[in-house]
């Protein structure tokens, strides 16, 4: 069976022909996919900002495994029963529990995204079981028939703040937030080192909120390029309607913008440090040499009166000063 790429897949370097493990039809044999490495996903994505084409990229985990296998290849029962489902019931997740409309919602955004990230076999990086990872993606996209055509990784998102790929795609862009804090993603992006273009932030938090968010985005959508967004399973169901709705870039961001603040406060420590000894070196050189090399510590026993708010016995410093000088 051979597989037609999309227009901005063409001619993307380093690909290669891979098939869905497990993943057997009756009729269709055995599917073919291409796979991107993060290089390519990037290419990929700054090749739409530039010729201005709709892209979505959305990203399979242990969550929306979950959330598809709700009276799927689970029952309801034992979906509850897991801690993610569990979490989600005391709104830790953004979504609750049953929720078949949701699962349906899930199923169409990923027949309909551009890229999907899928979580290989064996994976070490997400803190889960492994039952509820590859295989049980396998089962439920063999359940509901879905093999995308065009899959990465799916923790690409958190590798992305550390490519230059990445942040050159971004510059000249209008970028548009989505995520339960945006202020903090907009804060660090407009800042140095990247100095990047946020027109707009929206505020998301819950499920309920996606068609009032959707409305939102229509109504700013020709003050933005790409959406980055960050709200766990509902950024999944949101990032192929907003390139469909908007023809922008829209891209399940995840944790990458935890990441981006990471490497943001690295950055600033490390500047801060540049100029701490700039300001050493530039000090007289008798400074340095009156500068005091070693200080002695406190008295243990005054050290733990004073901790406890009390000054020492007259009898408890002498013996200190004893111990002091006799080492």
């Amino acid at each position: 069976m051979t597989v037609q790429l999309p227009s901005l897949l063409e001619a993307p370097s380093n690909i290669y022909w891979c098939n869905l493990s497990n993943m057997k039809y009756a009729k269709a044999g055995m599917w073919l996919a291409v796979y991107l490495g993060l290089n390519d996903v990037l290419r990929t994505i700054d090749q739409a900002l530039t010729d201005r084409k709709p892209l979505s990229l959305v990203r399979i985990g242990d969550g929306e495994n979950i959330v598809l296998a709700q009276q799927s290849v689970w029952t309801m029962r034992r979906v509850l029963q897991e801690p993610w489902a569990i979490k989600a019931s005391k709104g830790l997740k953004g979504v609750t529990l049953p929720n078949i409309k949701l699962r349906n919602e899930l199923v169409r955004s990923i027949r309909s995204a551009s890229i999907v990230g899928l979580l290989p076999p064996g994976d070490k990086q997400i803190k889960a079981p492994n039952y509820l990872k590859r295989p049980l993606t396998n089962r439920v996209f063999r359940y509901f028939k879905l093999n995308p055509g065009v899959q990465c990784h799916s923790c690409v998102n958190r590798e992305m703040p550390g490519s230059e790929l990445f942040w050159r795609a971004l510059r000249r862009r209008r970028i548009l937030i989505i995520t339960r804090y945006p202020g903090r993603l907009k804060s660090t992006l407009e800042k140095k080192p990247q100095k990047l273009q946020v027109t707009h932030t929206i505020s998301f938090s819950r499920y309920s909120q996606i068609s009032k968010t959707l409305k939102t985005v229509r109504s700013i959508r020709n003050a933005f390029d790409i959406a980055l967004i960050s709200c766990g399973v509902n950024a999944v169901i949101l990032a192929p309607q907003i390139a469909s709705l908007t023809g922008k870039v829209a891209i399940d961001f995840g944790k990458a913008s935890d990441r981006i603040n990471s490497v943001q406060n690295r950055h600033t420590a490390a500047q801060q440090a540049v100029h701490g000894l700039n300001a050493i070196a530039r000090q007289p050189a008798s400074h340095h040499r009156t500068a005091p090399a070693y200080l002695p510590p406190a008295s243990p026993v005054s050290h733990y009166a004073h901790r406890i708010g009390q000054q020492p016995s007259r009898r408890s410093a002498q013996s200190a000063g004893r111990r002091d000088r006799y080492g």
